[in-house]
């Protein structure tokens, strides 16, 4: 009605050898995942941008994020509140327009294998509601394709138009 059980099965479970534990655990290791703090701003709202309209998409806190497996760096994340997520990458735009609005732009798989139309990149606004770092401009600088520009207000259409 049981199985059965064999004593030398039972005792290797229970008492591996160490030589073989260890092999397994360095391998465990080599492939476990971590993820660290880069920054952290508690009050940010981010929008999705394109022709037509400006969409909220997420607002809490904000966090960009660095990706090991053992001890190799994979990716660089902005998170908002756990809603939202994208890669900040070197050939990616992030630009920050004034003290508390930032746009980045992220392009996704074209269609076609010749060029990047406009419907293929992805933009996205951020508004820091409480005070602006530096130190998020030195985050941007050394994980992005980073820019500064001058902006004024459109007060009719709500929008920004770059000097």
């Amino acid at each position: 009605m049981y199985p059965l059980l064999e004593t030398k099965d039972l005792v290797e479970k229970l008492f591996p050898n160490n030589d073989q534990s260890h092999e397994q655990e360095q391998k465990s290791t080599a492939f476990e995942s971590s993820d660290e703090f880069v920054i952290k701003i508690p009050k940010l709202i981010v929008h999705s941008i394109d022709k037509q309209q400006s969409i909220q998409l997420a607002s809490g806190v904000f966090e960009i994020i660095r990706i090991r497996q053992g001890d190799t760096f994979i990716t660089t994340l902005v998170r908002v509140f756990y809603e939202i997520q994208w890669p900040l990458a070197k050939d990616e735009a992030a630009v920050k327009l004034d003290g508390s609005h930032y746009f980045f732009t992220l392009r996704v798989p074209s269609q076609s294998e010749n060029d990047v139309a406009l419907e293929d990149l992805l933009n996205y606004s951020l508004t820091i509601t409480g005070n602006s770092s530096d130190e998020l401009d030195r985050v941007l600088e050394e994980y992005s394709a980073f820019s500064v520009k001058g902006v004024k207000m459109d007060v009719v259409l709500r929008g920004y138009t770059c000097r």
